[in-house]
């Protein structure tokens, strides 16, 4: 179940299980042996090919941002349920200008390939060909998550189809993903204890918060996502205290 939902909580599995907080929380750090990091739950010690993995997928990453000074989306998804028991997931991308789409999974669905290829990227490819008709996504990057959906074949081809360039993210890496390190603990404590009537209220609340963050604070985590992607060279792969 972590592996198909790195964000699960120690309720919800405690909760589909029919055990107590205490037991799961045992099973995952005793017997599972996982810990915590960004809200997601990843191996306390990373082996050697995962570390050298993370290592050249982080320099990767920085010889592009080195050699490419251009816009880069970002995809944050993560599942809320500020008000009830049921989930309620949202698609958020943004870029170092600010929000550029958010997307509510429709009720009774989970987020899949098919929905990301058919739903979720042609709301970004409308996005930046309304904002910039003469280029669209030329030289447009996208960085989000390892997680399933992301990978689909779907997905990458449909990626391909509108002419993005997919970022590698390296394995088991929350504490490299920006909605991870930043969006989401701003946004959670923002919507705690508010009780919401319906749907469309909690996409309301999302986005006036989204709209609200000033534009420099975009742009600076982007800066910060730089100097972490450093920290994982400099640490040769090894989990480092947060910025």
């Amino acid at each position: 179940m972590c592996d198909s939902d790195p964000h699960i909580t120690i309720e919800q599995l405690a909760t589909s299980l029919t055990l107590s907080t205490g037991s799961v929380h045992a099973i995952l750090t005793k017997h599972l042996g996982v810990s915590k990091v960004c809200s997601r739950w990843v191996p306390y010690l990373l082996n050697q090919t995962q570390k050298k993995t993370q290592v050249r997928n982080a320099k990767k990453l920085l010889e592009k941002v080195n050699s490419e000074r251009t816009e880069q989306g970002i995809d944050c998804k993560r599942d809320f349920s500020p008000s009830t028991t049921k989930t309620r997931s949202y698609t958020i991308f943004f870029d170092a200008h600010g929000p550029v789409c958010q997307i509510c999974t429709p009720k009774g669905q989970t987020v899949t390939g098919h929905l990301y290829a058919t739903v979720v990227l042609p709301e970004i490819e409308k996005h930046y060909i309304e904002r910039r008709p003469a280029t669209g996504l030329r030289g447009i990057k996208i960085l989000y998550d390892n997680a399933r959906p992301h990978k689909s074949k779907e997905v990458k081809e449909k990626i391909a189809s509108i002419g993005l360039e997919e970022l590698e993210h390296p394995p088991y890496s929350p504490d490299l993903a920006p909605c991870d390190f930043w969006l989401f603990d701003g946004l959670k404590k923002h919507l705690a204890g508010t009780v919401f009537g319906e749907r469309m209220q909690i996409g309301r609340a999302i986005q006036r918060y989204l709209r609200d963050i000033p534009q420099e604070e975009y742009k600076k985590t982007f800066f910060k996502w730089i100097e972490r992607l450093k920290l994982v060279v400099e640490h040769k792969g090894d989990y480092f205290e947060h910025l």
